[in-house]
């Protein structure tokens, strides 16, 4: 897999009960620090991700690999 050579803006978040994702969905520096605000708030949120990261992430923690999951969508759940 080739190299990019732009950066893609993205939000890290860290969660007690998934440990670090990011989420990229943001459009431009703007979008992405609203996302980041209202995560900021706290509260319990609902996560969406791709099969192949779930189904990716048992072998990076068995291998020992340190990733991030990326996040397609999230809705704040209360």
């Amino acid at each position: 897999m080739g190299r990019r050579s732009w950066s893609t803006p993205a939000v890290e978040i860290s969660t007690s009960d998934c440990g670090a994702l990011v989420f990229t969905g943001g459009s431009g520096k703007d979008a992405e620090n609203a996302i980041a605000e209202e995560l900021a708030q706290g509260g319990r949120f609902s996560f969406e991700m791709g099969q192949a990261t779930r189904s990716l992430s048992g072998f990076f923690d068995a291998a020992g690999i340190s990733w991030r999951p990326e996040v397609l969508s999230y809705q704040k759940i209360d």
